[in-house]
């Protein structure tokens, strides 16, 4: 069962949530209202079903839609939402929430899935919807019309026969799959049997090569062991020549190095000497040197005290500049305290009028104050006997209501039985159609004049026929004052349910009454206090003119007042200041007085030092010299350390040489080049004849390895060709069983076809008969799915039947259907009522009440009829383009 739908920019809806009822739920609106929209949107999020592309279900000028469907599921009785929303021309989210337990499916797939098993779907959730649940308009009678073909495409998915041809048809392919089968296997059978026939040259050809490989490995194993001895030896000459070699390698490094170390002997000597002459030279230029020395040390005090002396002046010179600048600031301020005080002596009294000035003001205030208080005070009366006046026009309303109300009560209790006397002549007319069906049938068969029972002419039948004639016009008399009967109570009743509205509307009117009586007294006391304030405030308002001529006479006093105040802190401000700028001006000059003094000894230090910097030039380059040679003298004891350091290096290298010579003299006489020659060239030999006898080996090694494993592959094949024996007898009793199921398959389908539409015929005629009040009508469903009918026991092409008798056929049809295929309870009628007459619209409106086994069931239409009748009705109406329910 559905609970509701939100619809958010879905076609024309802008944002809207609709919610059903069980039982019937009718939707009616004009057309292009957005009626078929609640439908498709319902098709579209819980069976995956749109008429058209997505991009077109959003609203024009929006970017994305949502619809939510809340729903009880059939299968748990669990409530669940539907969620999908789209963006960009698809879908981004779909899924199903449980309302306790969360996300239960997301995805097309598992919300497919989901939807079947809980709606107990056999085929897909689209193809019911399309052709049984949500037919729309158009379809509901074309399908039947169809060719036969056409109709087959239609029907069959939905009974699931499809399911049924498409095993037939896939039993074709697993047949064609194990005659292949059975022919790969004869295939690879001849290709083993072929194989096994070499199995006896293998083995022989196997013995041959195991008796070759023997004799090689023994010949290899002489020319090893020949091998074996050439190495050792010339492993000897070759450790000899090595050592030979080092020996040579280091004399030549170690005369290499005497031929460096001794010029570097010479050269250390010769800077010992010329040190030796540099501190001569020193003792020479000590004097000079000293008394370079002592001339910067003074110059650098003398220099100090003169800086101390100069920045002592410099503050000086600074004091005399500022006590001019001061002097020159005690004359401005002396002359500004001066116009201050004559502007003093002007503003003298100014405080009384100031005083008077900000109390006139806060009065004016207040007063115009008062004056915003007493419009708002007169708006709020005004709105009040406005309020007062409507009121008082309601009560005389409700008044006349209360009086109209009685005699309303009174027409309703004279119609009181009339809703029961309609449906009295209603069914009693029904009886009436029924019992003349009967007679007609009755009296068809009495016009031939045989007896039932032997079959030959019979003249007490021929006279019965006349009185079943005779009884068909005493009922159709009947009938038409029944129809005239039935038109006065159905025009009473209508009347009747109009009187009811009416009463419920006066009825909830009066009771308003007591409130506004209460509303009308409680007005009335607040308008005369309202008057009452009224009055005193606009007393007050008369004083503003003689306030308002007092106050432009001391009007500016309160400006003066504070113009007055900042003079008196300004002139404070500056005989503060005057005192400070004097105080500062006597210090200032106090300091003054030892400014010639410093002067003097400024001058007298700079002559001194002019003296001493005279000599630091004449000793200058004595100094600069006497440095130079004392840096040099520094390095004497590191050069004799080094001097000495290399002549011992240079006796143990001679030493050394010496030893080498003899070395390499005893060497000579064991080690000959001849010898080792001619033992690496008879390695070169045996190595190759080794390297022919292991490539001969590996080869036939691996032609055995290569035997071996094609006689184990032969056994592998044996088996295998047993294997494949026994499998493609297997396969050919498959092949058997798939041919006979093929078989069965073949003569069951049109059976099953049967045996559904007998089924769907029954209920779908006892719907039929319901909807129409008529039960001389007969239709059934044919093996082509095409609506076979007979009425009265004449048979009634589709074609033949009425507009609106075609539409109650295929609804029935797919009432009858949808409750074979599924447990979803719900169903939809999307303008039923079309190519009806009124009657008919009337009547099938009463027994679309009457139609057992579904739980929810939704009429789409713009027909009122089924306003009156249903027990929930969804207006849909266009306002400026968007759909409002």
């Amino acid at each position: 069962m559905i609970r509701e739908v939100y619809l958010e920019n879905v076609k024309s809806y802008s944002r809207q949530k609709i919610e059903f009822t069980e039982g019937i739920n009718a939707i009616i609106g004009r057309n292009g209202a957005g009626k078929t929209t609640i439908l498709e949107a319902i098709g579209f999020v819980l069976f995956d079903h749109l008429p058209y592309n997505i991009s077109d279900f959003v609203r024009r000028g929006e970017k994305k839609a949502e619809i939510r469907v809340k729903f009880v599921s059939p299968l748990d009785e669990r409530e669940y939402i539907a969620v999908r929303k789209i963006e960009g021309g698809k879908t981004t989210h779909y899924y199903i929430e449980d309302l306790e337990l969360g996300r239960v499916a997301s995805g097309v797939k598992d919300v497919t899935e989901w939807i079947k098993q809980h709606f107990k779907l056999e085929v897909s959730p689209r193809e019911i919807f399309e052709n049984a649940i949500g037919v729309s308009q158009g379809n509901i009678v074309s399908h039947f019309i169809a060719q036969p073909s056409v109709r087959r495409e239609i029907f069959t998915p939905l009974l699931g026969i499809e399911r049924y041809k498409k095993a037939y048809e896939n039993a074709r392919e697993i047949v064609r799959f194990y005659e292949t089968k059975i022919h790969e296997i004869e295939r690879e059978m001849s290709y083993l049997k072929a194989k096994i026939e070499n199995k006896d040259r293998l083995i022989s050809a196997l013995s041959s090569s195991k008796k070759e490989i023997e004799e090689l490995r023994k010949r290899r194993e002489e020319f090893r062991k020949r091998r074996e001895e050439i190495e050792r030896r010339s492993d000897e000459l070759i450790k000899l020549k090595e050592e030979l070699e080092s020996l040579r390698l280091r004399k030549s490094e170690i005369l290499k190095e005497i031929s460096f170390i001794a010029p570097e002997v010479e050269k250390l000597k010769s800077q010992i000497e010329e040190i030796e002459k540099l501190e001569m030279e020193i003792e020479r230029l000590k004097d000079d040197y000293e008394k370079y020395l002592e001339a910067e040390r003074k110059i650098k005090e003398k220099r100090e005290t003169l800086e101390k002396i100069s920045k002592k002046r410099d503050e000086l010179i600074k004091i005399s500049e500022s006590c001019r600048a001061i002097e020159e600031r005690i004359k401005e301020a002396s002359d500004e305290a001066e116009r201050i005080k004559k502007s003093l002596k002007e503003l003298e009294g100014v405080e009384e009028f100031a005083k008077r000035e900000e109390e006139l003001k806060r009065e004016l205030e207040r007063l115009n104050s008062l004056e915003n208080e007493l419009a708002a005070l007169e708006n709020h009366l005004k709105s009040l006997k406005e309020s007062y006046d409507e009121k008082r026009e309601e009560l005389l309303r409700i008044r006349k209501a209360e009086e109209k109300l009685g005699k309303v009560k009174g027409q309703i209790a004279k119609l009181a039985n009339v809703k029961e006397l309609y449906l009295k002549a209603l069914d009693k007319r029904s009886k009436i159609k029924s019992r003349i069906a009967e007679l007609q049938k009755q009296k068809e068969e009495a016009e031939k004049g045989l007896c039932p029972i032997i079959d030959e002419s019979c003249d007490r039948i021929v006279e019965h026929a006349k009185n079943i004639e005779e009884e068909i016009k005493i009922l159709l008399q009947k009938l038409e004052k029944l129809e005239e009967k039935t038109e006065k109570l159905e025009k009473a009743l209508k009347v009747f349910e109009e009187l009811e509205k009416e009463e419920k509307v006066l009825t909830n009117e009066l009771k308003r009454k007591e409130a506004l009586e209460r509303s009308v007294k409680e007005l009335e006391r607040e308008i005369e206090k309202l008057k009452e304030e009224l009055s005193k405030k606009r007393e007050e308002l008369e004083k503003r003119q003689m306030l308002e001529d007092e106050l432009e006479k001391v009007s500016g006093s309160v400006q003066k007042l504070g113009e007055k105040r900042k003079l008196e802190e300004r002139l404070r401000e500056i005989e503060k200041t005057k005192e400070i700028l004097e105080k500062e001006l006597d210090e200032k000059k106090e300091e003054l007085k030892n400014f010639e003094k410093i002067e003097k000894a400024y001058e007298e230090l700079k002559r001194f030092l002019e003296k001493l910097e005279k000599v630091l030039e004449e000793k200058r380059e004595s100094y600069e010299r006497y440095i130079l040679c004392q840096e040099r003298v520094k390095e004497k004891e590191r050069i004799e350390a080094e001097l000495k350091q290399k002549v011992k290096r240079l006796k143990e290298l001679e030493t050394e040489k010496e030893k080498l010579e003899d070395s390499i003299k005893s060497i000579e006489k064991v080690y000959k080049e001849e010898e080792l020659e001619e033992l690496e060239k008879s390695l070169r030999e045996i190595n190759l004849e080794l390297g022919k006898i292991e490539g001969k080996l590996g080869q036939l090694e691996k032609a055995v390895k290569d035997m071996e494993k094609e006689l184990g592959d032969l056994k592998e094949s044996e088996e295998k060709f047993e294997d494949l024996k026994k499998n493609m007898e297997e396969f050919r009793k498959k092949l058997e069983f798939v041919n006979l199921v093929r078989e069965v398959l073949k003569e069951a389908i049109p059976q099953m076809i049967k045996a559904y539409t007998e089924a769907i015929s029954a209920e779908a005629n006892r719907i039929f008969c319901e909807i129409m009040d008529d039960y001389s009508w007969q239709i059934e469903l044919s093996e082509d799915f095409g609506i076979k009918a007979k009425y009265m026991g004449r048979e009634i092409s589709f074609q033949q039947m009425s507009g609106g008798e075609q539409v109650v056929a295929a609804l029935s049809v797919r009432l009858a259907l949808l409750k074979f295929l599924s447990s979803a309870g719900v169903v939809f009628f999307d303008e039923p009522t079309q190519n009806m007459d009124e009657e008919r619209r009337r009547n099938f409106a009463r027994q679309i009440t009457n139609i057992k086994g579904f739980r929810q069931i939704f009429v789409i239409t713009h027909d009122d009829t089924f306003e009156e009748m249903v027990e929930n009705v969804i207006r849909v109406r266009k306002e400026n383009g968007v759909s409002i329910v």
